[in-house]
């Protein structure tokens, strides 16, 4: 059973703030509530007033700002970034990450924000997120920040987020047109045992100019494998194949996994060496895709 606890529902960002100023330790903000009510109820965490955002409406959409950014409200449920035609149109990887989280009722109630600051290491967002180099918004008593997030994400159940601040906002960078995303999980569960997000960048003569490789779900935090983007630079995208296998190994060999509940280590290994491989190739697909239109 979930102790007692008083609901705040501000309609303003400074509302909130400062509500959350007033009532100090025993304050948490509250929007989808997947996460947070599931953890009151085991009694991992207490509070003593919830503090509920979504209905400010400055926290929720999903606009494209001049600055060559797509910014994703905090608030914004899963649901609406996977129907987002702007999402689809300029990072079609993330809407196609959204559409298989968790389960409908999740995805209905569940914020992007949420997700993001519950750090869960087994969640799906933060590991695309830091391929595509996003970066999320910060408010608190001083002036916003923005932090990567690659800074963001600290550890399991762990983030960049001072008492009395509340995440507003993502901000995720338009891809080039010859740049590619991808993402892969397996999931045999409701949470993915393993999954690999993939950046690759081509210059104008349709080679390899950068890319970035990151492991979600097997370790405490998503992690980047440099040793894979190694593989991923020094080849031609001529010899894709033979390139996704080598990046496979690569990563499969730097990734620190962990056994648990969703599988032992070597198992986690064996499916990011896969998942690393179709994700190259998913990857430069896109990329191409982009180069010849």
């Amino acid at each position: 059973m979930i102790p007692a606890f008083a609901i705040h529902r501000p309609s303003t960002l400074e509302e909130a703030l400062s509500l959350l100023g007033e009532l100090g330790d025993g304050a948490r903000v509250y929007a989808g509530g997947t996460e947070l009510l599931l953890v009151l109820r085991e009694g991992f965490l207490q509070a003593d007033h919830l503090v509920d955002i979504k209905r400010i409406p400055d926290l929720a959409g999903i606009r494209l700002e001049s600055a060559g950014l797509v910014r994703i409200g905090a608030a914004t449920v899963h649901t609406d970034i996977e129907r987002s035609d702007l999402i689809r149109e300029h990072i079609p990887a993330l809407a196609a990450l959204e559409s298989g989280i968790a389960n409908v009722r999740v995805r209905n109630t569940g914020t992007l924000g949420g997700n993001l600051c519950f750090a869960e290491p087994h969640g799906d967002p933060a590991t695309l997120l830091l391929a595509a180099e996003a970066e999320v918004v910060i408010a608190g008593s001083q002036a916003p920040r923005t932090v990567a997030v690659e800074g963001w994400v600290k550890g399991p159940f762990e983030v960049d987020l001072a008492p009395g601040e509340i995440l507003t906002g993502v901000l995720v960078p338009v891809p080039s047109p010859r740049s590619g995303f991808a993402y892969r999980r397996f999931r045999a569960l409701e949470r993915p045992s393993a999954a690999v997000a993939v950046r690759v960048d081509l210059g104008a003569d349709g080679s390899v100019a950068g890319g970035r490789v990151f492991a979600g779900c097997v370790g405490p935090s998503p992690q980047r494998l440099t040793e894979a983007e190694a593989a991923l630079h020094e080849l031609a995208v001529a010899d894709i194949e033979r390139v996704a296998a080598l990046v496979g190994a690569a990563a499969a060999e730097a990734a620190d996994v962990d056994a648990d509940a969703y599988g032992p280590a070597d198992h986690k290994r064996q499916l990011i060496r896969v998942l690393a491989r179709r994700a190259v190739i998913d990857a430069v697909t896109r990329a191409r895709d982009g180069l010849v239109h």
